[in-house]
């Protein structure tokens, strides 16, 4: 099941940044050529998309806001594929859109009247 941070989603899918060498460029005036410094792995932010449904618009607020606490912390992320990730540093968290549904099969929701997407920006970290 899809999930970050611990909160299962529908869907969770995006570009997960993987990490590489880092290198810093050294030159000096009066010096012919450019050396590099290896300065470790490191990894460019990226986002992700998250769908889950919830009972009504009091939930969607409460997750929201339990999104909105995983700020600044690491963890784990579990794609709709099954792929795991740990130490994943969430940088953001955004609701992108909340819609009301009639019926919906097969999610999360004993009886969900709502579907939230949101964008997360994440950083892996190692």
């Amino acid at each position: 099941m899809a999930s970050i941070g611990g909160y299962s989603m529908i869907f969770v899918s995006g570009p997960v940044g993987r990490p590489g060498m880092a290198t810093e460029r050294i030159e000096r005036p009066g010096v012919d050529g450019t050396a590099f410094r290896e300065q470790g792995l490191r990894c460019e932010p990226f986002m992700m998309t998250s769908i889950v449904d919830l009972d009504d618009a009091a939930d969607v607020a409460a997750e929201l806001d339990l999104y909105a606490a995983l700020k600044g912390t690491l963890v784990t992320v579990i794609d709709d594929h099954g792929s795991t990730w740990t130490n994943v540093m969430v940088l953001d968290v955004q609701p992108v859109e909340t819609k009301t549904i009639g019926v919906s099969a097969g999610g999360l929701a004993t009886t969900p009247t709502k579907l939230v997407t949101a964008r997360w920006t994440l950083q892996a970290t190692e």
